[in-house]
């Protein structure tokens, strides 16, 4: 309650970790609080969400290998259920394609994707404003795909500063799209 509280005075939402506790309970608890959805690194975890009813689902990585990517879009089905994941570069994207193309979502009902932003020395995603504006568009021109965003992990730069530039990149990156009017109605 404090957190949706927090979130709610702050123009902010929230996507707790289920990844961390996995607890369906604790999920209903935190969506009935105000959490936008439940965030998951696995589609096992994302079949956990499904299975207890959440509606809301960011898998916070670039599914690959056909059986999770397929996973993704078979959840997809039921037309009430949002899922976001994100794509790493053009590869990725191109495997969330391949994906919707065997496995074509509901009209209306996209696979979300957004476009991780990365940094020199980091673990995944673009790394630079260009390279993310390219992701962002073949992710937008893909059937069965949507661009949900840009988000990034902070977790491994050396300094507030550093996190703070990269932050900047992703609302750089995402006012750019809005105003290209990138982002679905």
């Amino acid at each position: 309650a404090w957190m949706g509280a927090f979130a709610a005075a702050n123009d902010l939402v929230i996507a707790p970790h289920g990844k961390t506790t996995m607890s369906p309970q604790l999920f209903d608890l935190q969506i009935e609080n105000g959490a936008w959805g439940i965030t998951v690194a696995t589609v096992q975890q994302l079949a956990v969400c499904v299975r207890f009813g959440v509606k809301r689902v960011l898998i916070a990585n670039q599914p690959i290998g056909q059986g999770a990517l397929d996973a993704c879009f078979r959840a997809l089905q039921d037309e009430d259920f949002e899922l976001y994941c994100l794509a790493d570069g053009l590869d990725g994207v191109a495997m969330l394609a391949a994906a919707a193309q065997r496995n074509p979502p509901p009209s209306g009902n996209p696979l979300r994707v957004l476009v991780e932003i990365g940094f020199m020395g980091g673990r995944t995603g673009a790394r630079s404003r260009e390279e993310a504006m390219r992701v962002a568009l073949a992710a937008l021109a893909a059937k069965g795909l949507a661009l949900g965003g840009f988000e990034c992990f902070e977790g491994l730069l050396p300094t507030p500063d550093a996190a703070d530039g990269l932050i900047d990149d992703v609302a750089a990156l995402a006012q750019a799209a809005l105003a290209e009017g990138l982002f679905e109605p």
